[in-house]
């Protein structure tokens, strides 16, 4: 008596509470099946799973759980209570009969098995009605939650034309972000960003004041597509997954929203949005098959059919329903361990599922006439952020960065994002390491660095006193958990680490002058540029040779030459590197004492500057290289400001 009455007070207590516990009046059923011979389970309402022999992996105690809190998604009606069926540790190999009640096994419209996914999306599993027992049997491949309902599947009314729906101001949250703003071009669109912290990038929502959708083209940027409000849905799953297919048909739906998030390492989003008679269709088709509760996967696969399909195509004609037809019957809908017999009849249960959706096709020629030449216009949506270059040090008296290191940081950020990283700094001159990192790879690499906050130290790679920036690490090592010690926001820290995240372990190196920057790569402490000097010397002389490389040859250069001398007078042999980039000619002077200057020559692409001889000519200390081109003869020297280049 005692136990019946805790159990129904718990019971009491649950609904007050806004959940209601059914388990009183619905109890679990629980069956043991064994693997070799198989065997059904049933409920006393009349549910039943029915396992061939080797359909589960092991023997296990199968359970079928009353789920009726569960609310059915949009657009089906309950026919049968949901229920969860559970198969302990083991799996359904091939697959499984099963069997629900109908409450009215009459009702019009299509009469489905619905099925949950881990992600909360009920994917259709049709079925064959039997009107005089009151059931719906279908054989499936997997098992989880699973009911069964009424669906009505139609065609969707389309609404055509751009300002229709008077778009509210999208909700970013109470912070917004300090770093990143968007603009539209247009009206069509409305934009917010919301701030990023440590864990998570900043988020760019477009609302859409169409009442039509429209196709966001994002190209290469890898979007995340944040769950849209209301809950996972078909439709939703299939956008998502078209979306991930091709990135340039990321779906904005008409009166919704599309989230984006924002990577630290990025520093511009730009996209456009359109409309046309691709979107129509596409749309047309989604809605349809989603009403069907067909698996996102084999709407997804119809849609790609569809969006190949020429302009002439979409219009009229058999083509987009074959398109729908052919990723029907494309879908396994069993595991491959399945027999043949078996994936027949799961076919044949989808049979309804077919004829409704290829049904409600036949409105599409209606939409796309009443649809006409409209909304063909897109708008563009940009995204920037400010670069990160905080005016805090640590172990500086006031904890101040000077402002010339400051100003270097910023011109070299933005000859980064202009992928003019050569010009940056002349003459002092800008190398790195690795020969293949060039253009974007170092663009991304620099914006790394001048994003992430100093640490005071000895720039030994230069002999110099200055700045190293080596936090460009997945975990931050150099410098854990004290960038909010520099006084970052949350936003910035975010940024710093998304970025980093990316990052190798790079060292820039920012004089307190201002002037002498070197980007290194994979190279220990101190072993810039002195030991890289050496390396490059220790590969000898020689005319256009394309093995020459390393920190101080550029990846993309061309006709590389190197002369061995005593340039300096200290009594140690030297190197100038002679090269091609982008049509114009560089001498660089790698000194063995560790400095390195640049000189860019007078000559056409098509000459060709050749090392003649070296030797002292004027006297002084150091020695001078004769270049030749034709007939015409330059004396490349080392003066006490840089190389300088005179005709003899």
């Amino acid at each position: 008596m005692r136990v019946a009455l805790a159990a129904v007070v718990v019971a009491v207590l649950l609904a007050v509470g806004g959940v209601v516990v059914w388990t009183l009046r619905s109890p679990v059923t629980a069956a043991p099946i064994t693997a070799a011979r198989g065997g059904t389970i049933t409920t006393d309402k009349g549910l039943s799973v029915r396992f061939a022999p080797g359909a589960l992996s092991e023997d296990a105690e199968v359970r079928i759980v009353p789920r009726p809190s569960i609310a059915s998604p949009h657009g089906l009606t309950w026919l049968t209570e949901p229920v969860g069926i559970e198969l302990g540790d083991a799996r359904l190999l091939t697959s499984a009969t099963l069997t629900l009640p109908l409450r009215d096994p009459g009702a019009d419209g299509l009469i489905t098995v619905v099925a949950r996914d881990q992600d909360g999306v009920w994917n259709g599993q049709g079925g064959t009605v039997d009107p005089a027992a009151g059931t719906i049997t279908t054989v499936v491949g997997r098992l989880s939650i699973v009911s069964a309902g009424r669906a009505d599947v139609a065609g969707p009314e389309l609404a055509a034309g751009s300002g229709a729906y008077d778009a509210p101001d999208p909700e970013c949250g109470t912070i917004r972000s300090g770093r990143w703003t968007a603009r539209a071009e247009g009206g069509a669109v409305k934009t917010c960003v919301a701030a990023g912290a440590t864990d998570r990038p900043a988020l760019l929502r477009v609302a859409s004041n169409r009442a039509s959708g429209q196709f966001a083209e994002l190209g290469a940027y890898p979007p995340i597509t944040i769950p849209q409000p209301g809950g996972p849905s078909v439709a939703g799953a299939v956008w998502r997954g078209v979306a991930e297919a091709d990135r340039n048909h990321t779906f904005l739906p008409g009166k919704g929203i599309l989230d984006l998030a924002l990577p630290g390492r990025y520093r511009t989003i730009e996209f456009v949005t359109r409309t046309g008679l691709d979107v129509t269709v596409a749309q047309y088709v989604v809605e349809v098959m989603s009403r069907a509760f067909v698996p996102p996967a084999v709407t997804v696969g119809a849609v790609r059919c569809v969006l190949a399909l020429p302009a002439s195509a979409l219009t009229s004609g058999p083509r987009v329903p074959a398109c729908v037809t052919g990723a029907l019957e494309g879908e396994r809908i069993l595991p491959p361990g399945a027999a043949g017999p078996d994936e027949k009849l799961a076919r044949e249960d989808r049979e309804g599922t077919a004829e409704a959706v290829l049904a409600a096709m036949r409105g599409l020629p209606a939409v796309v006439a009443a649809r006409g030449d409209q909304d063909d216009d897109g708008w563009r949506v940009v995204a920037d952020r400010g670069p990160v270059i905080p005016g805090k040090a640590l172990n500086e008296p006031g904890g101040a960065i000077p402002a010339a290191v400051v100003a270097t940081q910023e011109k070299l950020y933005a000859a980064a994002m202009r992928d003019a990283l050569p010009e940056a700094l002349p003459p002092a001159g800008l190398a790195w390491s690795n020969t293949t990192l060039t253009g974007r790879p170092v663009t991304d690499a620099v914006a790394a660095l001048v994003t992430t906050p100093p640490l005071r130290w000895p720039c030994d790679e230069t002999a110099r006193d200055g700045y190293v920036y080596g936090l460009a690490d997945p975990n931050l090592l150099t410098y854990p958990a004290r960038l909010t010690d520099l006084g970052l926001p949350p936003e910035d820290v975010g940024i710093v680490r998304q970025t980093a995240a990316d990052g190798q372990d790079y060292r820039l190196c920012i004089a307190l002058d201002g002037t002498w920057t070197s980007l290194t790569h994979d190279l220990p402490a101190g072993g810039f540029p002195a030991a890289e000097a050496a390396r490059v010397g220790a590969m000898g002389p020689g005319v256009c040779r394309p093995e020459l490389g390393g920190a101080f040859v550029p990846a993309d250069a061309s006709c590389r030459t190197a002369v061995r001398t005593d340039l300096d007078g200290d009594r140690r042999t030297d190197t100038v590197l002679i090269y091609q980039r982008a049509g114009r000619w560089t001498a660089r002077a790698v000194l063995a004492a560790g400095r390195v200057f640049d000189l860019t020559l007078p000559y056409r692409r098509d000459e060709q500057p050749v090392p003649a001889a070296d030797f002292d000519i004027d006297g002084r200390t150091g020695e001078e290289v004769i270049l030749r081109t034709g007939s015409r003869l330059w004396l490349l020297a080392l003066e006490p400001d840089g190389l300088a280049l005179t005709e003899t």
